[in-house]
């Protein structure tokens, strides 16, 4: 089974309707903040996204193959 960030990333970076600019924004944020070789977690995920990029945030937590398990870890 494959971790809960790994399938969050896989939705954002496949999703045709997501700007590719929210993409790079994303993509530039983990380049700055986990290149030296630490985990990129969940939650983190989540609360950058909730704060740099609330359209896509919430667009995750109506996402039915992640809602239940993103829903979770904010609870």
């Amino acid at each position: 089974m494959r971790s809960l960030t790994a399938q969050l990333l896989e939705i954002l970076y496949r999703d045709p309707n997501l700007r590719l600019a929210w993409k790079d924004a994303l993509s530039d944020w983990i380049l700055d903040g986990y290149a030296s070789g630490h985990a990129l977690s969940s939650l983190a995920l989540l609360g950058y996204l909730r704060t740099a990029q609330p359209e896509v945030f919430w667009r995750l937590t109506d996402n039915p193959r992640v809602r239940d398990e993103v829903l979770s870890l904010l609870v």
